[in-house]
């Protein structure tokens, strides 16, 4: 039983279960009106104990009761039903708990909302045919309930039976009888007969639609629609243009053609129509929005488009503001063009428009950063932090943000971030520690860096980053090589083409005094390396130098002094064309 919390019921449910077992006093047989009248305490305790979540003491009060008297279909149906929510243990289980369900729904069939969740249940464990007799005695006893009708009419359709697509048709025309014809409705009943295959049902059906509103723009796209269904694209155009001559203001009408132009292949006339519908005020920003999402993903790799897309965005966003989507998608394009100033400018607008969107803040980060505007991404992601402050991936992107300019602040968003994250997530938690252990590093703090890395190496031991950092770290520290050998082995086990780790493995060889095989990994991190650093530079000298080539060696520290001028080590090895021993 679940332990741990307060309840006002729990005093309530105690006594229950004393009264059961005879540990409050009384006899030890009960008579069955006495179970009766136990099984009903018990019963009217459960829905305070449900109220503060406790379903394992549902499940069990529940059970108790219906065990007590088992002529009570109610009790029966509430402990099949938190039986399945407790997760029953196997088949006979679950087979067990919907037929204590069943029992109490075939004898309440006017308990509606008990019936639902039974055919939910069906529905989930793959009993569609017991789901569908259950419709079937909702409908049986509540014919004249609409939703009732149509759903059962949706679960005969799903059999995917021809006798049940015919009794599904029969309660859609019953609903018509009642609710009276709608194109819901009939889109309904065509696509039953498009699944038996029935042309000539459907257009006859389509020719009610038509004849019952032949000027109503949806009514003649709807035509458009099925006509493309039966591959019929001559008669589908018919309609298209219809839905348009008879309300040129309606955008939907040129939508709906312009996505037929779109299968087509007809780009011009497609692109034609998208900004027709587009430019109508009749057609509300939401919808311009989706057309837009379409139309650039049509256009975004036409690199004549580029400029038209532009304008379409721009005269969008003149005539509707204050919709954050459309900021948002214009965001999105300009990245792809690699615009990222314009991007993040964008995606401002609708942070300020629509700030309760998380993944909005954090490309508008990330495009910052890509414009190298470091300021206003660090600006963002703290203005972010005020409406997520316990997002943890948000908190990760503003720590890194921060971390090559602003390393305290750095550290403390890190620290936040692993507040949050659960203690049995040991992936999270060990990559949060590899990247504290990296921000201390950075300020030449090794000695405080290390105990992170053996943290995040503690905490999942396939952690190639921190196995790589702390092999480095204990190898320029004077650390146990031979453990530093096996770590950044280990590292390269798990992730063998990464060249910081040859690096790192080249050195600690250096610092082994095994020379020849340090110069082979070096020799291999630097052909593998595209932009290779003054560090990695700066170690092929020291072991060139040591592997008796010094004219090599010279190249490299000179070529490392390049990248950090600033360096007096490597200022001292070029002028002096040797290696010092620190």
């Amino acid at each position: 039983m679940k332990r741990g919390f307060e309840s006002k019921y729990w005093v309530v449910a105690v006594v229950a279960l004393l009264a059961i077992s005879g540990m409050a006093g009384g006899r030890g047989a009960d008579s069955e009106s006495e179970s009766r009248a136990k099984a009903d305490y018990i019963f009217l305790s459960l829905p305070g104990i449900m109220a503060d979540d406790a379903i394992t003491d549902y499940y069990e009060f529940a059970t108790r009761a219906y065990e007590l008297n088992p002529g009570d279909t109610t009790a029966g149906y509430y402990a099949g039903l938190m039986s399945l929510y407790a997760g029953a243990a196997d088949s006979l289980g679950v087979e067990r708990a919907m037929q204590q369900m069943a029992d109490y729904v075939m004898s309440n069939p006017d308990d509606l909302s008990s019936g639902r969740i039974l055919i939910n249940a069906y529905y989930r464990f793959g009993f569609e045919e017991r789901a569908l007799a259950v419709w079937a005695l909702l409908h049986e006893n509540h014919p004249t309930r609409p939703e009732i009708t149509y759903y059962y009419a949706q679960a005969l359709a799903r059999t995917g039976e021809t006798v049940n697509f015919e009794h599904a048709l029969a309660l859609y025309d019953s609903l018509e009888v009642s609710q009276g014809p709608g194109l819901g409705l009939s889109s309904n009943k065509m696509r039953l007969m498009m699944m038996m295959e029935d042309t000539t049902r459907v257009i006859a059906e389509l020719n009610r639609v038509l004849d019952a509103g032949p000027e109503v723009v949806a009514n003649n796209i709807f035509a458009g629609d099925v006509y493309v269904a039966l591959d019929m694209n001559d008669v589908a155009l018919k309609y298209y243009n219809r839905a348009c001559e008879i309300d040129s203001t309606d955008g939907s009408g040129y939508y709906s053609r312009a996505q037929f132009y779109k299968e087509a292949g007809d780009s011009a006339s497609y692109q034609q129509d998208m900004l027709t519908a587009l430019k109508l005020p009749t057609l509300d920003a939401e919808d311009k929005a989706e057309i837009m999402r379409d139309y650039t993903l049509t256009f975004a790799e036409d690199s004549l488009m580029g400029e038209h897309l532009n304008d379409v965005y721009k005269s969008l966003i003149t005539m509707h503001p204050h919709q954050a989507e459309l900021h948002r998608l214009y965001g999105g394009y300009l990245a792809t063009k690699g615009d990222y100033v314009e991007a993040a400018t964008q995606l401002s607008y609708a942070n300020d428009l629509d700030p309760e969107e998380l993944r909005q803040w954090g490309a508008n980060i990330s495009m910052w950063m890509l414009a190298d505007r470091r300021d206003e991404a660090i600006k963002t992601g703290e203005l972010a932090l005020k409406y997520f402050p316990d997002d943890v991936d948000l908190l990760l992107q503003v720590a890194a943000v921060h971390a090559p300019v602003d390393t305290v602040s750095a550290i403390g968003y890190f620290h936040d971030a692993l507040a949050l994250v659960d203690s049995t997530n040991a992936y999270g938690r060990s990559y949060i520690y590899t990247a504290m252990g990296d921000m201390y590093a950075s300020i030449d703090s090794v000695g405080r860096a290390m105990p992170y890395y053996k943290e995040a190496i503690a905490l999942d031991p396939s952690n190639a980053m921190a196995l790589n950092n702390l092999a480095y770290f204990m190898a320029i520290s004077g650390g146990d090589l031979n453990r530093a050998e096996d770590m950044v082995c280990k590292s390269l086990e798990l992730n063998p083409d990464n060249e910081s780790a040859i690096d790192t493995y080249a050195w600690v060889l250096f610092k082994k005094k095994e020379y020849q095989r340090a110069k082979t990994e070096i020799d291999r991190a630097l052909e593998m390396t595209v932009n290779v650093s003054a560090e990695m530079l700066e170690h092929a000298g020291d072991i060139y130098f040591m592997n008796g080539l010094p004219e090599e060696a010279l190249e490299y520290w000179t070529e490392a002094l390049e990248l950090e001028p600033d360096n007096a080590k490597l200022e001292k090895k070029v002028k002096n064309k040797t290696y010092f021993f620190e």
